[in-house]
Parts: C-alpha cells; structure tokens; sequence
C-alpha cells in the first residue's frame, strides 16, 4: 500500500476528537459565562470579543476535525490559548476573593493551571498534524477527505447540539449567581442581579462588593417606591430593629468607587436614614427628599455590613 492509498482514506486520529470536543466545550463555557455576566463582571466591549472569539473557535474547530479545513485547524491553535486564558481569569476573579486564597486553593489553581496548560500544548499539536496531513491529502490526486458532502453525520450533529446546550447552560448559571465574588464592581446594574434585595423599580443601580463582604449600592428611584420598597424591607421575616428618622447630624459614608477596593467616603448631611438589622447583617439607607421637588426622584445610597466589622470599628 503506497502513501497515495493511505491519503485516500485519511481521517482524524481519536484523540484529535477528544481534543476537538473539549476545545470546542471551552469555547463554549467561556461564550456563556461572558454573555451571563454582561453588564456586570464583563464590560459590553469584552463581552462581544468573548463571543466573538469562542464562536469563532467552535466553528473553526468544527470545520477543522469534520470538514478537513487545515486552516480550522492552525485558526484553532490560536484561538485556544486565549479563550482558556480568559476563562482561567474570568473564572478566578468570578469564584474566589482574596481572603479565600488559602494553601489548598491556590495548590488547586497552580494543579488546574498546569492542566491546562498541557491541554493547550497536547491540543494545538494534534491540531498542527491534522493540518499538516490534511495539506499532504490534498496533494495527492486520489485523496479523499472527510467531510466533503454536504450531509451531516450523526457525530457532528451531536458535537453541534452539546456545544449549544453547554453554552446555554453556562450562560444561565452565570446570569443567575453573578457575582460570586464579594469583591466586584457592577454599573448600571438590572435590580435582580444585585446582590441584595434592591427595587425592581431602580435606574443606574452601581452595586460594589468589598473584601470584607460589605456591599455598597446607590441607585436613582421615586420618592413614594423608595417608601414601599422600605416598608417590604421592614416586613421581612427576621428583621430587627427598624427604624426610620431625619438625618440631625452629619453621617458618614460609603459609596461605590470602580477605582478603590474599599469605596469612597462622603459624609450627608441632611436628608432621610433607615436602618434595620436581619442576622448578623445590618442595613443602612441614606436619601434626601429634597431632590424628588427639583429632580422628579432621589438618588438612594444602600450601604450593608456585617456586625462583626461594625464592632471592631467602634472598639
């Protein structure tokens, strides 16, 4: 049997599958998790270069394994590296915080990382080959690459639809928990992805977390939806200590600040405060009814901590 005859019936290697078939799932998981944290972790700018490059990927790879396109195969080699760099970021900053990197985690994350990053080598040289033996096919007159009909095999029908339902899976697993990370910055945030129990009915609603699990909000609402929203907060099971006055001297606070991990400080003056407390969490809200005559609302400022820090800055 001459190389001629062994071209003929050239097809991928399996592991070149597995490789196929995991890549493309990567690809997958890092479109979803971009598109289910829009407008939250993932800028609108990031988030259309996330999609655009693991679509891309999924379909490259695709062409690459079923198709026998050499260049689906070198555009996949490139692709890769960075769709699993951008999920090995976006998936730490998204899962962890600082004060949970403890020995176990970061031996688990040096693990993963070297993980994958024989992946990425193992795959881009199963990808290199293919393409490789695919150029060498198409030079022989009798070759007879795969994929050359316009019908569809039940692998690939089954590739396309696990790559889809692993893309929708992520995408609504990620809209549902963003952000896990206590330390985040959110901007013009949809009330049901807070973090808290903010009001349907808020516009720019800025949401930050900080590294000691306080979460900052401010957000711009009617006067009379501010009252009912307050007035659920006061009926909720388990919550203490409610209570709802007239700021009479200046009060100190934090508002959200994209750039410093902590907030930034102001200090109101006049205005409206309620406080109440639900386990070891206590809320305050700052307002001044002022801006609903001259603005037709008021900005809100939220701010929610833990007793425990509350008590360490008073001793």
């Amino acid at each position: 049997m001459d190389s001629t005859e062994q071209l003929a019936t050239i097809s991928p290697p399996k592991s070149h599958y597995f490789f196929a078939m995991v890549s493309m799932a990567l690809a997958a998981i890092c479109v979803g998790q971009a598109a289910g944290t829009y407008g939250g972790e993932v800028s609108a700018a990031l988030t259309a270069t996330v999609i655009l490059l693991g679509i891309w990927l999924v379909i490259a790879q695709y062409r690459a394994t079923f198709r026998a396109s050499s260049r689906g195969a070198l555009t996949s080699l490139v692709l890769l590296p960075i769709m699993v760099l951008y999920g090995a970021i976006a998936f730490a900053g998204h899962l962890l915080s600082p004060n949970h990197l403890t020995t176990p985690v970061i031996a688990g994350m040096v693990v993963t990382g070297l993980v994958l990053l024989g992946f990425i080598i193992l795959s881009a040289r199963s990808n290199l080959n293919w393409s490789n033996a695919i150029e060498q096919a198409k030079k022989s007159e009798d070759a007879n690459l795969p994929g050359q009909t316009s019908s569809f095999t039940s692998t690939e029908i089954s590739s396309v639809i696990g790559a889809v339902s692993v893309m929708l899976v992520s995408f609504l697993l990620f809209a549902q928990t963003v952000p896990a990370n206590p330390v985040f910055y959110m901007k013009n945030v949809n009330p049901s992805r807070a973090r808290f129990d903010a009001p349907k009915t808020a516009t720019y609603l800025i949401v930050q977390g900080l590294p000691d699990e306080t979460i900052l909000a401010e957000w711009t609402d009617a006067q009379n939806r501010l009252e009912g929203w307050l007035a659920e907060q006061a009926k909720r099971p388990g919550v203490t200590n409610f209570q709802q006055q007239d700021i009479v001297e200046p009060i100190k606070y934090k508002y959200p600040n994209s750039f410093l991990t902590w907030g930034s400080a102001a200090t109101e003056q006049k205005g409206q405060r309620a406080t109440w407390q639900e386990g070891d969490r206590h809320y305050e809200v700052l307002w001044d009814p002022q801006y609903q005559e001259d603005f037709g609302a008021v900005p809100v400022n939220y701010i929610e901590r833990n007793l425990n820090a509350i008590a360490n800055e008073q001793e």
